[in-house]
C-alpha cells in the first residue's frame, strides 16, 4: 500500500489475511491522520503537491 513495495490492497490483503475493508479503513485513517498515503495507484510524479511536502516531512523528522 506504501512506499517501497507500494503493492496492491489486494495483494497485501491475501499476503497478510486481513480483509481488504480493514486495510482500506487503516489507509483512511491514517490519512486524516496526515501521513502522506497517495495509495491511489499513482507514481510518486503524479502525486499531488501536498503528499509530496508530507513525505518529505516525514523523511527530515526520522
Amino acid at each position: 500500500m506504501m512506499s517501497p513495495q507500494n503493492e496492491s490492497v489486494a495483494k497485501l490483503s491475501k499476503e497478510e489475511d486481513i480483509t481488504e475493508v480493514t486495510l482500506y479503513n487503516w489507509r483512511k485513517e491514517s490519512r486524516v491522520a496526515g501521513v502522506a498515503i497517495p495509495g491511489n495507484n499513482k507514481t510518486s510524479d503524479k502525486w499531488s503537491s501536498q503528499d509530496k511536502f508530507l513525505i518529505v516531512m516525514e523523511t527530515r523528522l526520522r
